[in-house]
């Protein structure tokens, strides 16, 4: 800048600038039997500007994904997705955090439900989970003419079959547990 007596005055600003979180994770997608929905939780990592988060989806896991839906930060970290075309088939879901300037992260590691079918033969299968962060295992519950749920098998995260070979001629009605990281929380919490 120069004043009317051409004197040159030189000055410089810095402005700082952090670069929108890319390290938000899923740990966890579950179904809400009751309600019929699938939940998505994640924990929050504090003060990096985050101030929403986008919940995208698709039916692959290399499928072209959609908005879901805008989380606010100071809310809870988890998103119940109500949309019933999601229920019953395997979806995949990514989250995005982005920042004060709109600027979108990169996005989290995509994660699917975890979806059971049961054949006639009394073979259960399931989507791999294998991706899912900090899962250690699989445990197969299964109850009998209306009967409270027993586990009957603990498996690795890798597996995605069980044939159940104690239980037939008999009603039965199963669901499968995953074990997960032990600092998977809903959380909630400010900028």
């Amino acid at each position: 800048i120069s004043d009317s007596n051409a004197c040159l005055l030189e000055d410089s600003i810095l402005i700082g600038y952090t670069p929108v979180y890319n390290g938000e994770e899923i740990c966890a997608v579950s179904t809400d039997t009751l309600f019929g929905t699938h939940v998505l939780i994640w924990n929050k990592t504090p003060n990096k500007g985050t101030r929403f988060y986008r919940v995208y989806g698709a039916n692959s896991a290399s499928g072209t994904f959609s908005l879901i839906n805008t989380i606010p930060y100071d809310t809870f970290s988890l998103f119940p997705d109500t949309n019933s075309m999601h229920l019953n088939k395997v979806w995949y879901y990514q989250l995005r955090a982005v920042d004060s300037c709109g600027n979108e992260g990169s996005g989290s590691l995509v994660q699917p439900n975890l979806y059971l079918q049961i054949t006639s033969n009394n073979q259960l299968n399931w989507n791999n989970i294998s991706s899912v962060p900090g899962a250690t295992n699989i445990k197969v519950w299964r109850s009998i003419n209306s009967g409270a749920f027993q586990q009957i098998a603990t498996l690795a995260s890798t597996a995605s079959s069980y044939i159940d070979t104690t239980a037939t001629g008999v009603s039965r009605r199963y669901y499968l547990e995953v074990d997960l990281m032990p600092n998977c929380h809903i959380n909630i919490g400010g900028i």
